[in-house]
């Protein structure tokens, strides 16, 4: 997993880690790739919050998934992010920017009114550089458990589904010995 941090004060100034994950087939988020004892989730922000879950995602020439950005995190009303800043700080993330433009906007209707423009943007990290997260609880793996990594228990590449080694896992090997003998 790729770890991250930015020197953008949205992002806190390089002071915590992030990563981006993926889960539900195309919805990629902003985690904190540690667990923070102050964090009530280590969701920080969906960097594509409009895409629905069933939409098929468009890839680059080069395999990678591309997304329409669009943070809930530049229009959450606690004014954590101020519109426009979350893109330029990933954008200049280190040790390596986790997206980039495409050079593609659209216009996208807003939940809370008008319309606003957004950018299309390619993941560039592969599957291996995402957080994975489980299957079964959404749990993200976690930079503080070391190079622990969730086992894929389905699919390729982006499509790949995973389950962590906690409980899940157990569940997942108990269900399907149970499927087994029905």
């Amino acid at each position: 997993m790729l770890v991250f941090t930015s020197p953008s004060p949205v992002l806190a100034a390089g002071r915590l880690d992030y990563a981006i994950a993926r889960k539900d087939g195309n919805q990629y988020f902003l985690i904190f790739a540690r667990r923070y004892g102050m964090a009530y989730t280590r969701e920080v922000a969906y960097l594509n919050s409009t895409t629905h879950p069933s939409e098929v995602l468009a890839f680059s020439k080069e395999g990678r998934p591309c997304i329409w950005f669009d943070t809930e995190l530049e229009r959450d009303s606690r004014d954590l992010a101020p519109k426009g800043t979350v893109l330029p700080a990933l954008l200049d993330a280190v040790p390596r920017a986790p997206i980039q433009r495409t050079g593609r906007m659209k216009a996208i209707t807003a939940v809370e009114g008008g319309e606003r423009e957004t950018f299309e943007v390619e993941i560039l990290l592969s599957e291996d550089d995402l957080a994975h997260c489980c299957y079964y609880c959404g749990d993200a793996e976690s930079a503080s458990d070391g190079n622990l990594r969730f086992e894929r228990i389905g699919g390729e590449g982006y499509s790949s589904t995973y389950w962590c080694s906690n409980v899940c896992g157990l569940l997942g090997e108990i269900s399907t010995v149970v499927d087994l003998f029905q």
